[in-house]
């Protein structure tokens, strides 16, 4: 029976330090030879995607943490918060931004004030500490985001927003959830980074599961002959919508709580030794 086989990027198809491993297209091939069908599912903007993911040429793509649908040249679905709501959210925090890191993300680009910056860039020095300075370049090269205070930039009416992060307190998430509409969002994922609470906002109807029903429905094929490939917070909605849930080695310790079977990292080929072990390549 053949199977949509659905891969999250970043920590499951693709290594931030090494990129995508040799055994991808190998598997893109024999999935080819057996008519299963591969699909993308990435909480990335379709402008985020890095260059050695593009060059699988993967037809079918769930971007934006479930806000986009792209399948063989059709859009399905490309769905964004109000721009009103984002306009008086945008403006509102201007007057606060000292005290709140954000950053706004449309399909084509991120906004993010000076906070965001900050904190972004010490991740990123956090990943590059014990790698070879061959490593650090080649992580550097596949950046697709640009880190830099371009938050006034913003233009609600003509920047589409699918997902906000915000790293803040408590307090200051409530406030804010009220200006954007607490009936229309929902929280992706949640976290903490040194003394901030780290929240990240999509559309309400707008995650990786409902996006994987909408997708199975338009290619009519059966939720139970779907399997997920995934590795973080934001991919439970993913293995909840898909007949199985395959989690990578190093994932969060709560998508392992939902996973049907866990496999090794991506150096460690873990996507073609799980579909070997099914007998599905």
């Amino acid at each position: 029976m053949a199977k949509l086989i659905l891969l999250d990027i970043d920590g499951t198809l693709r290594d931030e330090r090494f990129g995508v491993p040799e055994s991808i297209p190998k598997v893109l091939k024999l999935c080819k030879k057996r008519h299963h069908k591969i699909g993308l599912c990435t909480g990335r903007g379709i402008g985020m995607i890095q260059d050695d993911v593009k060059k699988l040429n993967i037809e079918t793509l769930i971007a934006g943490g479930g806000s986009y649908i792209f399948h063989e040249g059709v859009v399905i679905k490309d769905e964004s918060f109000d721009w009103k709501n984002m306009d008086k959210f945008w403006n509102s925090l201007l007057m606060i931004e000292t005290k709140i890191a954000c950053s706004l993300e449309s399909n084509e680009k991120i906004f993010m004030n000076q906070g965001a910056v900050d904190i972004l860039n010490e991740m990123n020095r956090r990943k590059c500490k014990n790698l070879t300075n061959e490593q650090r370049q080649f992580f550097k090269q596949g950046q697709t985001i640009i880190y830099e205070n371009n938050f006034k930039q913003f233009h609600a009416r003509l920047h589409p927003i699918h997902k906000i992060c915000l790293w803040c307190q408590p307090d200051e998430f409530q406030k804010i959830k009220n200006i954007i509409g607490v009936q229309n969002i929902v929280l992706a994922q949640k976290g903490n980074w040194g003394h901030y609470h780290y929240y990240e906002i999509i559309k309400k109807g707008s995650n990786k599961g409902n996006a994987i029903e909408q997708l199975c429905e338009y290619m009519e094929i059966d939720r139970k002959d779907t399997i997920a490939f995934g590795d973080g917070k934001n991919d439970i909605d993913m293995f909840k919508s898909s007949g199985i849930g395959i989690a990578m080695r190093n994932s969060d310790a709560e998508l392992l709580t939902f996973a049907d079977s866990v496999c090794e990292t991506p150096m460690e080929d873990g996507i073609y030794k799980e579909l070997k072990r099914r007998s599905l390549i």
